[in-house]
């Protein structure tokens, strides 16, 4: 309803501003990361553009009340790391950021012995060197196994050092 005041001008009520501010209020929408429920706007929801949250040395952000896990033992988790230039938050498998192991054998060949034992169970041959007497030779691995076969034409006399180095 509107008041009429004695100069004949109109007034809005108090209640008709919050008639019409309650009906601006239940038209409002939420996006961008954002959603309406009712009548509250709740932080989750599907990102419309790229966002950014500006921080400061007062104004930080933190993630409190997350579960704990020390028992990390598998490749289901990922990390989240922060890119030092532009500051956008990607995803790292868990186990890229593992130290790798370096694993050493190093086995004293027979006459035209070919074939031999790696340190652990072979991922792949691009994590493989093969020595024989210091020098660095040409081999054949296939990946779940754990020996190797050294190249043809490759002949070990009896006492070679073969020495396998493997990455993991």
């Amino acid at each position: 309803p509107l008041d009429v005041n004695a100069d004949g001008t109109q007034e809005a009520t108090v209640e008709a501003a919050l008639i019409a501010l309650n009906t601006g209020l239940s038209n409002l929408g939420a996006n961008n990361g954002l959603t309406k429920t009712g009548q509250n706007i709740e932080l989750g929801g599907t990102l419309t553009k790229s966002t950014e949250i500006v921080t400061t040395t007062n104004n930080t952000l933190a993630l409190k009340g997350l579960t704990s896990n020390s028992n990390i033992t598998s490749n289901a988790y990922e990390i989240l790391i922060l890119d030092k230039t532009t500051g956008v938050i990607q995803k790292v498998a868990y186990e890229s950021l593992l130290p790798r192991v370096r694993y050493v054998q190093i086995h004293t060949a027979t006459q035209g012995q070919a074939e031999f034992n790696t340190p652990q169970t072979i991922t792949g041959s691009e994590n493989i060197d093969v020595y024989r007497n210091g020098i660095n030779v040409n081999f054949s691995a296939t990946a779940g196994h754990t020996k190797i076969t050294l190249s043809d034409g490759i002949t070990c006399h009896s006492g070679d050092k073969i020495r396998i180095v493997q990455i993991q």
